[in-house]
């Protein structure tokens, strides 16, 4: 599965805005609209591969990139940055995820949109 989300605002190094892809490497958890909305701690956080490309043309790859859902609709994000512009350096932010019109409640969950949760920023140190 890929997700794909756009960045902007960034400040520092250069950059104002980036694209990511993010690309599950774990194997996927069996779900449905119920599991989605009944979080639990002991639930596994999703594993993949995050790339970043930069307004200025750069990429940054954070393979073992993780996402923890926390409730229904949001999840905390955090990865090392092994190749690539800003090697070594983490990335973690908060996103929040919606379902598509009608998913779960009048058809079947096919596609969710994630964005960064309101007045947060991806953060990279």
């Amino acid at each position: 599965m890929a997700y794909i989300m756009e960045q902007r605002g960034c400040t520092g190094s250069g950059v104002k805005s980036g694209k990511t892809k993010f690309t599950q490497t774990s194997a996927p958890e069996p779900g449905n609209c119920q599991t989605l909305v009944e979080v639990k701690s002991t639930d596994k956080p999703t594993k993949g591969t995050l790339v970043i490309t930069w307004n200025n043309g750069k990429k940054s790859t954070a393979a073992g990139f993780t996402i923890k859902q926390t409730d229904a609709t949001h999840a905390n994000t955090t990865g090392k940055i092994t190749a690539g512009y800003l090697k070594g350096k983490v990335i973690s932010g908060k996103i929040v995820f919606k379902p598509e019109s009608g998913g779960c409640t009048t058809k079947n969950l096919a596609k969710v949109t994630y964005t960064n949760t309101p007045n947060t920023k991806f953060i990279i140190k």
